[in-house]
Order: C-alpha cells, then sequence, then structure tokens
C-alpha cells in the first residue's frame, strides 16, 4: 500500500506539471499580511505566566490565479523570528463536485478554526481548540451548494513535523444555515477526524495540553501528558450559532478519543459565546464561516464560557469565563481587550484561579 508521503508526491508532480504547461502571462499575484501585537498582565494565582508582550501574528502571505482554473496561495508567519509556514497549497477549482486543494492547509474542522484568526471575536480561539487536527499536509475538497458546505481532506503531518514513518488520516465538515429572515440566520454543523499518528522511536505519541487561553505565556495549567503506543485517535465536533443583526452567538462540542495500548483515553471540551454591536454592525456569514466585519467606528462586546476535561489521564479540568471589547477603526484596524478569569482543578500544579487582563492591536492588508 503506497504511504500518504508518496500519494502527496504524485499529485503535487501532477500539480505542478500542469502548472509549468501555462503561459506565465495568466498568472496574477496578490500579496497582503496581518499583524497581530499583543500584551497581557497575569494575576497569577500558583503559577508563573510571565507578563509581557509579542507579536502573535506577523504574516506575509500571496496568492492568486495560475490559470482560469488553478489557484495558489502561499502564507508565511514570522512571529517566532522564523518563516513557518501556513498556508501553501495549490486549488483547482475546474471540479463539479467542488475545489480541489493540495497542499499544507487547515482540515475542516470547526467553527471557531475554520473562521480566519483576523476575525476571530476574542484574540484567542476557545481552549477546546487543542483537539482541531490544524494545519496538515494533504489532498481535499470542499463545496458550498446553496446554504450547504462540505469538505473532505486526507492528510499527513504539518510541515516541519518530520522525523519517522508519516502519520495518516481523513477529516470532513458538513454545515447547513437556514436562512430564518433577511436578516437573521442558524448555523448547524458537524465535523470528524480520524488519524493514525506518525511513529516516532517506533511507536505513535499524542499529547493535549492548553494554555489558559492567553498566547504571551508558553506555561500551560492543564496536560494529558504524553500516550505512547497509540494506534488511533477519532475526533468529533458539533457545532452551531445564531446571528440577528448585531446579535450573534455560536457554541461548539468537541471529543477526542485516544486507542492506545495500554489505555483508551477520552477527553472533550466545549464553549459557548455571544456578541453584540450595540451602536451599528455585524458579523458577516458566508458558506459554513463567519467573514470579516465592515464597521467604522463601532463597538463589539461579548462574553464567552468554555471548559476542557483532561481528567481521563489526571491532567485536570480547565473552565474560564472571558469578557471581550473590540474597537473597530475599520474593517481592516481594530483594537481588542479580553479579561479572563481561569478556573484550573486538578492541573500540573494543583487548583488555582489566576485572572488575565490582554490586548491587542490587529490590522491586515491585501
Amino acid at each position: 500500500m503506497p504511504t500518504f508521503s508518496a500519494i502527496t508526491r504524485v499529485c503535487m508532480t501532477a500539480a505542478l506539471c500542469s502548472i509549468t504547461a501555462l503561459s506565465f502571462a495568466d498568472m496574477t499575484v496578490n500579496v497582503g499580511g496581518r499583524v497581530h501585537l499583543d500584551a497581557a498582565l497575569y494575576d497569577e494565582d500558583v503559577t508563573e505566566l510571565g507578563s509581557g508582550t509579542e507579536f502573535r501574528r506577523l504574516r506575509l502571505f500571496a496568492s492568486g490565479n495560475i490559470d482560469d482554473n488553478w489557484k495558489y496561495k502561499v502564507n508565511l508567519d514570522f512571529a517566532d523570528g522564523e518563516a513557518d509556514v501556513k498556508d501553501a497549497y495549490v486549488a483547482y477549482t475546474g471540479l463539479n463536485i467542488g475545489t480541489l486543494k493540495i497542499g499544507h492547509f487547515k482540515g475542516p474542522f470547526s467553527l471557531e478554526e475554520m473562521d480566519s484568526s483576523k476575525y476571530i471575536t476574542f484574540m484567542e480561539r476557545a481552549s477546546n481548540a487543542i483537539f482541531v487536527p490544524g494545519r496538515r499536509v494533504g489532498v481535499g475538497i470542499e463545496n458550498a451548494v446553496g446554504n450547504n458546505t462540505y469538505a473532505l481532506s486526507i492528510f499527513g503531518d504539518s510541515a516541519g513535523d518530520n522525523g519517522g514513518d508519516e502519520g495518516i488520516g481523513i477529516g470532513g465538515r458538513f454545515t447547513t444555515a437556514p436562512k430564518l429572515s433577511d436578516t437573521r440566520f442558524a448555523h448547524f454543523g458537524v465535523a470528524f477526524a480520524y488519524e493514525e499518528p506518525a511513529e516516532t522511536g517506533g511507536d505513535g505519541t499524542v499529547r493535549f495540553r492548553s494554555r489558559p487561553e492567553s498566547h504571551v505565556t508558553s506555561t500551560r495549567l492543564v496536560d494529558g501528558g504524553t500516550i505512547a503506543d497509540v494506534s488511533n485517535l477519532v475526533r468529533v465536533g458539533v457545532e452551531a450559532a445564531y446571528a440577528s443583526g448585531g446579535f450573534s452567538a455560536q457554541s461548539e462540542y468537541m471529543r477526542v478519543s485516544v486507542d492506545a495500548a495500554a489505555t483508551d483515553v477520552d477527553y472533550d471540551g466545549f464553549y459557548i459565546y455571544a456578541s453584540y454591536f450595540p451602536w451599528g454592525g455585524s458579523r458577516p456569514y458566508k458558506k459554513g464561516v463567519f467573514q470579516r466585519v465592515k464597521a467604522y467606528n463601532k463597538w463589539e462586546f461579548a462574553v464567552r464560557y468554555s471548559t476542557l476535561d483532561l481528567d481521563d489521564t489526571g491532567g485536570g479540568t480547565q473552565d474560564n469565563i472571558t469578557f471581550g471589547v473590540n474597537y473597530y477603526v475599520n474593517p481592516y484596524l481594530r483594537f481588542m481587550t479580553n479579561y479572563t478569569l481561569v478556573d484550573v482543578e486538578g492541573g500540573i500544579n494543583g487548583d488555582e484561579d489566576p485572572s488575565i487582563l490582554q490586548m491587542r492591536v490587529s490590522f491586515d492588508f491585501k
């Protein structure tokens, strides 16, 4: 049976051969980027978190057309001082069943994950985002039909994760968004992913741990530990959202089940939040995800509750309540403030209740 790497090489070779046969006159190049500058102040309880600042994201991208039916995108992040690959793929749009992607891109899983970091309501995604497969090298198909979307991908490891036999997985997401009126709609979605992890040193290992929904610190407060001899893991997600004018709400439940030689492990997590623009503004929605807020000199207020349970391996639980205020200068520049109350039970350092005040300057260009 051919390995995933071999399958990917064949697909990439075919795509590149098609590309080289085209005229360079058909190509277009769009250049853009985003900058997220964060500052965080931690009211620590037990664990030292380390108040400070960081560039959360410092990205440059190029995208465009290679031909009428071929597109591309390359997206690099320089926030840690190196060029980290985010997106790097070609896409073929000439199929009736949808767009074919080949390269490194987000696997189809989670409403909050599929939303761009340029558009998410809070500075960080909820803590159950640790269950999302994220960006992987793979081949995928995605399409929107009316108010419904579907996506399916076969994937290996993330860029730079070489070091043993490559893992392989398959994932998919389906959403529907019934329109309730001219200004109201609902969203429902389900997602799954089955994965046989990469083998490092002769066995597959996985680990799930989480920051307290703040990235300036690199410290985790809950950690399920390394699970060895993993044969496979299954991820499932259920998502829902509702929007009416300036009000919106969304929620996601995720669960991951790990099949290991020593034991079977189950983790899960959940969040729910609401957002409101009191003086005009709304969160646009299209093709299964929320889009850029097209607001000028507008305020957004939001609150989120999240919970994460890694207790099956003694990793502890983490409950967070976050209050958010966003000020939109225009659709490309906003100032974000989050205040988070954290409640950890049975974590790495036992029970603790830190709080976090963090702010972000967020702007992008294209």
